[in-house]
């Protein structure tokens, strides 16, 4: 079996608590001479149930947003920046160098038109070697982190003896400057004209309420490697279920200001069922019963997603205790959110041998990325 050997995190910089956020957008209107009703924005910030965010870009409060392509370019050095720092502590931590790493996956939506790659610029400033293996999940959105465990987990199969690398990036304070707010004042001047406008309105300024940035990488190792020792998940199997012609419930898309988001009311429900199918298929595959399930390590795509999986599987609250906390502390961090959690659990919990957990995540598509992980 695959392992997973080691986690790591890396957190921008800034941080701003939400009500912070939902004034520097009601500033941003009042500087482009536009009225919104400030309600609204205040209840969607509110309803989100997020303390605060990480950016790695700063707040521009002013009405002269950068252009987009700037904001990008930013956006991948303070990508590069984290994604450096997460390596050099991940790799600390179990003695290895960049050297011994035989493939890196890079997971990221934000920056966007990344070329080369995340991973192939980041292979530039740390001493990897020149034939290190790399591959870029995109268009995987929020379940990216989930796929890349289960693809490279894959890949370890084949190559027993290697040590692989996932590196989830996310810096949607790109997005803040030049892009989402553009489009919501674009939006807003419409909609008196096109009532229409009002579901695409609605679904920025709830992109803009829940998204943060951060970084997770995670080492895995095929069973032949040296380091295949007892102590750590195994990933037993791992499972994607994608739900036909539901591409436009979730996702983004490039528009004349940048990046817009969509978010579909929907998406609990969705989120509800498309689970449940796909981790039954999982269990059952294996024998397995959803009793014998210790750990749940889920995407928490929102108070209302948590709230629907929490019911779905008769989870206590306590299975979605640090999900919560990190949606509170930090928001939506997309790919990266369900490593977050597997770091924290990896840092905080003991489990018995033989214990099992699922992760999970959702994103584009719409589909649902599964693992079933086995404490060895």
């Amino acid at each position: 079996m695959p392992y997973i050997l080691a986690t790591s995190t890396a957190t921008p910089s800034y941080y701003y608590k939400q009500q912070e956020l939902a004034d520097a957008l009601r500033n941003y209107l009042v500087d482009v001479n536009l009225d919104f009703n400030d309600a609204i924005i205040d209840r969607l910030f509110c309803s989100a149930q997020i303390y605060g965010r990480y950016f790695a870009l700063p707040l521009v409060h002013s009405a002269e947003q950068p252009a987009f392509s700037a904001a990008n370019a930013a956006g991948i050095e303070a990508a590069l920046d984290l994604c450096e720092s997460a390596v050099g502590t991940l790799l600390d931590q179990v003695g290895l160098a960049p050297k011994d790493i035989a493939q890196i996956a890079s997971v990221s939506i934000i920056p966007t038109l990344v070329v080369p790659s995340l991973e192939a610029r980041l292979m530039n400033r740390l001493p990897f070697r020149p034939g290190t293996k790399r591959i870029s999940f995109g268009g995987m959105g929020c379940a990216g982190g989930a796929y890349a465990v289960g693809r490279m987990a894959d890949y370890l199969k084949g190559h027993p003896e290697e040590a692989v690398m996932i590196l989830s990036c996310e810096i949607v304070s790109v997005c803040w400057q030049g892009s989402v707010q553009r489009e919501l004042a674009d939006l807003i001047r419409r909609l008196p004209n096109k009532p229409g406008l009002r579901s695409r309105l609605m679904g920025a300024l709830v992109t803009m309420a829940l998204f943060g940035d951060g970084v997770a990488a995670v080492l895995m190792v095929g069973d032949r490697h040296p380091l295949a020792v007892s102590g750590g998940y195994e990933v037993v199997e791992s499972g994607s279920l994608l739900t036909p012609d539901t591409g436009g419930l979730l996702g983004a898309e490039i528009v004349e200001t940048g990046i817009r988001g969509n978010l579909h009311p929907s998406l609990p429900e969705r989120a509800r069922h498309g689970l449940r199918a796909a981790v039954d298929a999982l269990l059952e595959a294996q024998g397995l019963s959803e009793d014998r399930v210790d750990e749940w390590i889920l995407h928490p795509g929102g108070p209302k997603v948590m709230d629907a999986l929490q019911e779905e599987f008769h989870l206590s609250p306590l299975a979605f205790q640090r999900a919560r906390a990190l949606w509170a502390q930090g928001g939506n961090v997309e790919s990266a959110s369900v490593l977050l959690i597997l770091d924290r659990i990896l840092a905080e919990v003991s489990p018995e041998p033989g214990s099992y957990a699922i992760l999970a995540a959702m994103g584009p598509g719409f589909c649902q990325e599964v693992s079933l992980l086995r404490w060895a």
